[in-house]
């Protein structure tokens, strides 16, 4: 029997679920959904006629293209997606009368800590025992900051006193001390190791040439600068990879970046606009900052609240220099903040969660509500909602959590985030103790039901609160220290693989 083909007008549409007509008024173009089979049975412009069969295949093409395709997310060679683990080097710190971790991080990967008035050291790439730098007398105060100059041998110690302390890393001994104006409360080196940046609790800054001071201390002194901005106790301070852009955070929230030729006396004209001025303001105090070191501009800055944001620090941008998106609410305080210096990933640590009654936490409830993912430029918020959530073996310390994106941040873990998307990628909760490695060897899942993340015993608790963290100087570990005097190294990340480069056959000479 022979297929007699139909004109158009022939059909009723409706009936089948059609109310346009079937002309194109142009042809297909080679992006679209269609198949080769249904192109071949669809109408053309100059072309009325098509089949019965045609119509059918169209329709069933047309309706399965509708369905959601799943992005898989791909990571890079060196991710911490697939590297990030616990490992069984831990030792045992006390924190000063202050609290929190007084810790560094030199280049050569030896770990400088507290150990009440005394400051200790450990080398965690060959795995020696830990040795004693100094002691404090009893008239220097507390110790408050630990900071390793940046490619350098010389390591710097404050006081609540005020006493600077800087000390010879391999020859063991100090170089020189001086009496700053104020208690101590934060210090950074910039970027070749001979300025230093110390922040005081009344919001003075001073920056030090140390390369004067080695050789004339009162002339270092006088030639110090002086920076007065923040209303609130200097909490953070930053210098980026290239030594040209500083910033500094305080207890109020309020962050500012500064040009580090020194000569500016105000903070650069960056932030959102807020009452038609830039700003760069967080809800709590400031906890972390972290510039990237392949990007030097790009700066994370982190709150106690569980806010962490990000900046394109330009101050030739006329718009707001917040990134898109360029903010998570992850529910917990952060303590701390790394760039990876071999992918496009960020690592955040956090301590416990915060109170119900807190503004931050008011909005993630304990029905597994998801983080808020916020478009700074245009100030709203984005919700994105999970369905299911799955819920690891909280026995096995050693595995990073598998969660999906978005969740809510469990407290005390490591979080890694994915950059530009800032998707989430892994979560672990560090194991700094020596009988949790072998009790998560020794049980198996079906010996406990499975919690969710710090749902554990103690798992919400200040003792396992991660206090501070440091990164060592080949950028593939961390070294966290928590509220119950312990400290361990995670590793994070692989070095990336450089690329050979092999003569070209084409460039050889022939003869």
């Amino acid at each position: 029997m022979r297929t007699r083909s139909i004109h158009t007008s022939e059909l009723d549409l409706s009936s089948i679920g059609i109310s346009a007509p079937l002309h194109h008024p142009r042809p297909l173009s080679s992006a679209s959904s269609f198949t080769t089979a249904s192109r071949a049975c669809s109408p053309g412009p100059d072309d009325g006629l098509i089949s019965r069969s045609g119509m059918a295949l169209m329709r069933s093409v047309s309706s399965a293209s509708l369905a959601s395709t799943p992005v898989v997310p791909t990571y890079p060679e060196c991710s911490a997606k697939y590297y990030m683990r616990n490992t069984k080097v831990t030792w045992d710190f006390s924190a000063p009368s202050g609290g929190g971790a007084v810790m560094s991080c030199s280049g050569d990967n030896v770990v400088f800590f507290s150990r009440g008035d005394r400051v200790h050291y450990k080398n965690i790439a060959t795995g020696e025992e830990v040795g004693q730098l100094l002691r404090l007398r009893e008239g220097d105060g507390d110790l408050r900051v630990l900071k390793c100059a940046p490619g350098g041998d010389l390591l710097a110690v404050g006081t609540s006193t005020g006493l600077i302390q800087l000390w010879d890393i391999k020859a063991r001994k100090k170089v020189v001390s001086w009496m700053h104006k104020k208690t101590v409360s934060a210090m950074a080196w910039n970027g070749d190791g001979g300025i230093l940046t110390i922040g005081g609790e009344k919001g003075t800054i001073r920056h030090y040439d140390t390369r004067i001071g080695l050789k004339n201390i009162s002339g270092m002194k006088e030639q110090a600068r002086k920076v007065t901005r923040h209303q609130g106790c200097i909490t953070v301070l930053e210098w980026n990879v290239d030594g040209r852009i500083w910033a500094s955070g305080d207890s109020s929230g309020t962050v500012y970046c500064w040009d580090g030729n020194g000569k500016e006396r105000v903070p650069l004209d960056v932030g959102e606009f807020v009452q038609r001025r830039k700003k760069m303001q967080h809800g709590g105090a400031i906890s972390a900052l972290a510039f990237c070191p392949w990007q030097p501009r790009l700066l994370a800055t982190g709150d106690v609240e569980g806010v962490m944001q990000l900046w394109n620090v330009n101050p030739l941008n006329q718009h707001s220099n917040a990134t898109t998106p360029g903010k998570l609410e992850l529910g917990v305080p952060i303590t701390s903040i790394h760039f990876s210096p071999h992918c496009k990933e960020i690592l955040t640590t956090h301590s416990c969660k915060l109170s119900p009654s807190s503004p931050s936490n008011s909005a993630i409830t304990n029905n597994n509500t998801p983080t808020n993912l916020t478009n700074t430029n245009t100030r709203t918020r984005t919700t994105r909602t999970t369905s299911t959530r799955t819920t690891p073996n909280p026995l096995n310390t050693n595995a990073p959590l598998s969660l999906p994106w978005p969740c809510q941040t469990p407290p005390n873990a490591i979080v890694i985030h994915a950059y530009p998307s800032l998707r989430h990628v892994t979560t672990l909760i560090p194991s700094l103790s020596v009988s949790s490695f072998s009790s998560s060897s020794s049980h198996s899942q079906s010996q406990s039901p499975p919690q969710t993340p710090g749902e554990e015993e103690g798992g919400d608790s200040a003792k396992e609160a991660i206090v501070g963290s440091v990164m060592n100087g080949a950028g593939t570990r961390i070294v966290v220290a928590n509220g119950e005097g312990k400290m361990g190294v995670v590793e994070v990340w692989a070095k990336r693989k450089e690329v050979k480069r092999v003569p070209s056959f084409l460039g050889a000479t022939i003869r």
